[in-house]
């Protein structure tokens, strides 16, 4: 295979990167060429056979230069495999059957005891997977991921804004889930990808 995959992730505090370049290991085992980049640093897709995008979830959103990437880059990645993945503190799960149409790899360090969306607080909606993936699928209008993965990420106070630093404490004390440490589990990031990759070599 001649072109690479492109991993295109967005940071606030490193814990992303973090995940990018695992995905970017995993993929150079299995013979896979791969180069990873920051959002804002793409200026082209040209030479790319496959886009894996990656974001923490902040205040319910991407961060806004991936959002921005997506936006810029809409026409060409409908014409791209294409998988994403989201890095995040806390995500309740619906029995709903709530559904976004593509696989999704929920890590199991997330998942809290699910609930009817009916019976959810306010707090507890604001965290679904729908929640989160509603905006980017507008985003990526007529492109489906053939595959998506919620991780549980990080948090390191030293590295926040002081906006950002007041939020999470604000957070902290009425969700349990909201406590510093890195809680990325690297060894299921890497099987998610050998799960997938072959579908974006295709």
């Amino acid at each position: 295979m001649n072109s690479k995959i492109l991993i295109v992730y967005s940071t606030k505090s490193g814990s992303t990167i973090g995940v990018a370049r695992t995905i970017l290991n995993t993929l150079a085992e299995q013979g896979v060429a791969a180069e990873a980049m920051t959002a804002g640093k793409v200026g082209s897709l040209k030479g790319y056979s496959a886009v894996i995008l990656g974001s923490p979830i902040i205040m319910g959103k991407v961060r806004g230069d991936l959002a921005d990437f997506m936006r810029r880059y809409q026409d060409q990645l409908r014409q791209m495999p294409l998988a994403m993945f989201l890095t995040c503190l806390r995500l309740t799960v619906d029995t709903d059957g709530s559904d976004p149409g593509f696989p999704v790899y929920i890590d199991t360090a997330l998942q809290e005891k699910t609930k009817l969306l009916q019976e959810m607080s306010f707090m507890e909606k604001s965290h679904t997977l729908m929640h989160y993936c509603n905006p980017i699928m507008k985003q990526l209008a007529g492109t489906t991921p053939r595959a998506f993965a919620v991780f549980k990420g990080a948090l390191d106070y030293r590295r926040l804004d002081s906006l950002s630093w007041i939020f999470m404490k604000f957070l902290s004390l009425f969700q349990t889930s909201v406590r510093e440490g890195d809680y990325i589990n690297h060894a299921v990031v890497s099987a998610w990808v050998k799960k997938f990759y072959l579908d974006l070599t295709r």
